[in-house]
């Protein structure tokens, strides 16, 4: 029976190339079985294609599409016709806690905040936008508005993006990206895909310490 192990590299040939992919857990390829995954944020717009992965046992080959399932990525069997990017809520989206700073980007925005300076910290993050617990002395932010934002990373480098303002409840205001750089959404979603690996692992921790 073939498996593939944690970290072993996968390719999915598509229509438009190869797309090369990590697995983030072993799994056994049986039944209905499906491979949480690291991929490059192009492949998310692929429908599917056909993987094959080098196992113990030899190649594996077989029609496979990535998807998501509950904010993780993951590679199953059969096909699809949605990209993994409009599969749940547009883009592949985890919880990632970024410190924020941003301030007004239209008329709008400037009526209501004026030279406010809003600040807080990233509830989550996907390709496509951000979710923001705001410091309780922030001002409101009207929806529709938009907000230059600079998201700090783990080793201090800025990451800087112009946001539409979707929803705002309570503290917490949901916003999708109206201008940044390919590159900087490429690195946002290596971080998604790092964290996410990080809760996998801690999850299968935890059913081993359960389990012993």
């Amino acid at each position: 029976m073939a498996t593939v192990a944690m970290g072993a590299r996968l390719v999915l040939r598509t229509a438009s190339g190869a797309v090369t992919l990590r697995a983030l857990r072993d799994v056994v390829l049986a039944d209905r079985w499906s491979v949480p995954v690291m991929a490059p944020l192009r492949a998310l717009q692929e429908c599917d294609g056909v993987v094959e992965i080098t196992t113990a046992t030899g190649l594996f080959s077989a029609p496979a599409h990535l998807r998501t399932e509950d904010g993780i990525l993951e590679l199953a069997p059969g096909s699809s016709q949605v990209p993994a990017l409009l599969q749940r809520r547009d883009d592949v989206r985890g919880r990632l806690g970024l410190p924020l700073r941003a301030v007004a980007a239209d008329g709008a925005a400037e009526r209501a905040l004026g030279d406010t300076i809003l600040e807080g910290v990233t509830i989550d993050v996907s390709a496509g936008g951000i979710s923001v617990d705001i410091h309780p002395r922030s001002a409101p932010t009207p929806r529709g508005s938009r907000l230059y934002v600079e998201l700090t990373l783990p080793g201090g480098e800025i990451v800087p993006a112009v946001v539409g303002v979707v929803q705002l409840s309570d503290r917490q205001l949901h916003t999708r990206f109206v201008d940044v750089a390919p590159a900087d959404v490429e690195r946002l979603a290596r971080l998604v895909f790092r964290a996410q690996r990080e809760d996998l692992e801690a999850r299968a921790r935890l059913r081993d310490e359960i389990g012993t």
